[in-house]
């Protein structure tokens, strides 16, 4: 069961970075896997703030209405997802990125599925044996999909500096609480529409995937 927890960030990245991708467009697959690990270290100290938020913030499931969501938004998505986006705009400038939309697509997904593989496995210790479906399987799900969204963004904002750097960062906030929402719908027992908008937002970046790049998975 806490295999798809575990598995969905790592094998989603390596699927997308074992694609036949043009060789002159993207970095080496090494390189790729050092900036995987790279990600994964730089989650060890967000690891930390998470643990210490968590003993903060109260059990959702012992809130009711704006608070529950407010605990889901910081929890789940704010402190995960924004701290890796803000490792990603500290560490860029110590990675490589070939000048191409599909170079810097492939090194700002392997980093942020690296990041948020490391707070999954948080996530595994924090719940263990009282997982649910929401933990194993929706968040994980919802993870990704935002990891290849913001991956897919990312080439519009290289450096990701001064005024791009912000409204990377502003867009990136701006879909956290829409993503809030399906876990809130979880927690008061809306599970089949929680299911269907995170389902929805998969597919919706896969869709988005295979149009810009059905070249690649034609192969």
């Amino acid at each position: 069961m806490p295999l798809f927890l575990l598995g969905a960030l790592p094998l989603g990245a390596l699927f997308v970075a074992l694609l036949p991708w043009d060789a002159k467009l993207v970095p080496r697959r090494p390189y790729l896997a050092a900036v995987f690990l790279r990600g994964m270290l730089w989650a060890l100290p967000a690891w930390a703030v998470i643990a210490v938020a968590w003993s903060l913030f109260a059990d959702p499931r012992f809130l009711t209405g704006l608070l529950r969501y407010l605990s889901l938004l910081v929890a789940e998505q704010i402190l995960p997802i924004g701290l890796g986006l803000g490792a990603f705009l500290l560490a860029q400038r110590r990675l490589e990125f070939p000048r191409t939309e599909e170079g810097i697509l492939l090194v700002v997904l392997c980093f942020l599925a690296g990041f948020l593989a490391v707070l999954d496995l948080a996530e595994l210790i924090r719940l263990w044996k009282a997982w649910d479906a929401h933990a194993l399987f929706l968040l994980p799900l919802q993870r990704f999909s935002a990891a290849l969204a913001l991956s897919m963004a990312a080439h519009r904002y290289y450096r990701w500096e001064g005024s791009l750097g912000w409204i990377f960062a502003g867009l990136a906030a701006a879909a956290l609480p829409v993503l809030a929402v399906f876990s809130f719908f979880f927690e008061i027992n809306l599970v089949g529409i929680a299911w269907g908008l995170g389902c929805a937002l998969f597919a919706a970046a896969a869709v988005v995937f295979a149009l810009r790049y059905a070249r690649v998975l034609r192969g």
